[in-house]
């Protein structure tokens, strides 16, 4: 899905995937201890925040809320 939704939003943001196992310092940094935990970063701050499994209806929710602000 979290391909699926950087093809849909190309343009309007980016969407990067982090192994934690291979980046344990950055998930340290950003206190990740589940995944998935899906983060959105506006202006280099974390503005929204969700861990565990979420529906594309949800994480649209959450883009949506971002975009719109």
């Amino acid at each position: 899905m979290v391909e699926q939704l950087g093809k849909a939003y190309k343009g309007k943001l980016r969407v990067v995937k982090v192994n934690v196992d291979d980046n344990p310092k950055l998930s340290r940094q950003y206190q990740v201890s589940s995944i998935p935990t899906l983060m959105i970063f506006e202006g280099g701050q974390m503005v929204e925040r969700t861990v565990g499994a979420r529906t594309r209806p949800e994480v649209e929710a959450m883009i949506a809320r971002v975009l719109l602000t």
